[in-house]
C-alpha cells in the first residue's frame, strides 16, 4: 500500500487488513490527499459467512430479504464450499481487529474516509444490496466511530469524495433534495437507520413498498 502511495496513488477502495497502518502511511495518505473507503462488511462476511448471515437476518427487522437467502448463508454446506475456495479465512478472521483499527486511525488523523460495503450490483460474498450498506454503519460504530461521525462519512464526506458536495451530502438551500427521513434518532442508536419513514429523490416522494 505504501508503494502505491509513493507512486502517487490517491486512495484505496478496500480496507487495509494485513498490518496496522503506521505514521509513515498516514503521512503519505495526507501528502497525496488520498481517500479511503471502508469495507468492513465484506471482509467480515467473507471471514465467517454463517455468522454474517445470522447477523444480517437479525438486522433485517422488516424482512426485506427473503428468508431462504439467509438460510443459504447459515447452511454449513455453504461455509464448507467457501472454505474450499479460499485457504486464508482463518488469517482473515484474525485480522479483522486490525482492519477496524486502521480505519479509525486514518479518520482520526484527518484522512478523508467514507463508507462502502464492498457490494456490487451482483453482490459480494454474503453481502446484500441495501442491507449491507446499513450494516456497514453499525460495524463502524462497533469499530469506535460515534454515530455522528458515521453519518458524516456516509453523507457530506462521501459527497466530497465524489466532488459533488456542492449539490449533495447535506441539507442546505440550493442542494438536490435527496432525503431519507427516519422514524427514530440514529445519533442515539445507529441501527435506527433501518426505521425509514419516507424517502425523497430529487424532491419526489418515493414509495417504500
Amino acid at each position: 500500500a505504501k508503494e502505491v502511495l509513493r507512486a502517487g496513488g490517491d486512495g484505496f477502495v478496500h480496507d487495509i487488513i494485513s498490518e496496522p497502518v503506521d505514521d509513515e502511511f498516514v503521512g503519505l495518505m495526507k501528502r497525496n490527499r488520498a481517500r479511503y473507503i471502508t469495507t468492513l462488511g465484506i471482509y467480515q462476511a467473507a471471514a465467517d459467512i454463517p455468522a454474517w448471515a445470522g447477523l444480517a437476518r437479525a438486522f433485517d427487522q422488516d424482512h426485506h430479504i427473503p428468508a431462504p437467502v439467509y438460510e443459504v448463508g447459515i447452511n454449513p454446506d455453504t461455509a464448507a464450499q467457501w472454505g474450499k475456495m479460499f485457504d486464508n479465512l482463518a488469517y482473515l478472521k484474525a485480522r479483522l481487529p486490525v482492519m477496524r483499527e486502521n480505519s479509525k486511525k486514518l479518520f482520526d488523523a484527518g484522512v478523508l474516509v467514507v463508507t462502502g460495503s464492498g457490494t456490487t450490483t451482483s453482490g459480494g460474498p454474503g453481502t446484500l444490496l441495501g442491507l449491507s450498506g446499513q450494516m456497514e454503519l453499525m460495524l463502524l460504530v462497533e469499530a469506535g466511530y460515534s454515530p455522528a461521525e458515521v453519518i458524516r462519512i456516509s453523507t457530506i464526506d462521501a459527497a466530497r469524495f465524489l466532488g459533488l458536495d456542492q449539490d449533495l451530502g447535506s441539507i442546505e438551500a440550493g442542494k438536490i433534495a435527496d432525503l431519507v427521513i427516519l422514524e427514530a434518532d440514529p445519533l442515539k442508536d445507529i441501527r435506527n437507520v433501518r426505521s425509514i419513514h419516507r424517502i425523497l429523490k430529487g424532491g419526489v416522494v418515493l414509495s417504500l413498498i
